[in-house]
């Protein structure tokens, strides 16, 4: 059971009075120990699927890589002989063939961070991926006045929690 958590209900039941909701809490918790039970014994049951799918299918996965490569190595001595005209061999089973493609990697004994950085000092910003997202924690030390020169405004909230003993239920 997750203990600590405050939880903010969004529908509320009319309790009585606060041995009423000391009994709702009980109830609430007895119901998630309920849960948390439920979903241990399924994560263990499709763990021990998960394990037994891996140990059936290793040998299959192991074959899959050995063919792989073999086809890689036929392809690479054949590749004069069949791969002149087309890049692309259609098979009964399949296709094999050749894919031209490029990667941009940083020069030799340059490391990504000083292409960034070399990217920022001449400008060229359109290779630069940033992600823009309010950052509302920083925003919470500000003014008013500073709020509202970014159109922002401040909501004060005073949202009722509560939090279930997990040994005071599991005992009780």
């Amino acid at each position: 059971m997750a203990t600590g958590k405050r939880i903010k209900p969004k529908v509320a039941i009319v309790i009585q009075n606060l041995e009423h909701a000391n009994t709702v809490l009980a109830e609430i918790g007895g119901l998630q120990r309920q849960i948390d039970a439920a979903e241990m014994e399924a994560n263990c049951a499709i763990d021990k699927i998960k394990e037994g799918a891996l140990e059936i299918t290793a040998p299959s996965r192991d074959r899959i890589k050995a063919l792989s490569e073999a086809l890689a190595t036929f392809g690479a001595s054949q590749k004069s002989e069949h791969f002149t005209e087309k890049r692309t061999i259609e098979l009964v089973f399949g296709f094999i063939g050749f894919r031209k493609s490029n990667e941009i990697k940083a020069a030799a004994g340059k490391k990504l961070a000083d292409v960034l950085e070399a990217l920022k000092v001449h400008r060229i910003l359109e290779a630069v991926k940033v992600t823009e997202k309010i950052n509302k924690d920083a925003m919470r030390d500000w003014t008013d006045e500073r709020l509202a020169l970014v159109y922002a405004v401040r909501e004060e909230k005073d949202t009722f929690w509560y939090e279930i003993k997990a040994e005071a239920v599991q005992h009780g």
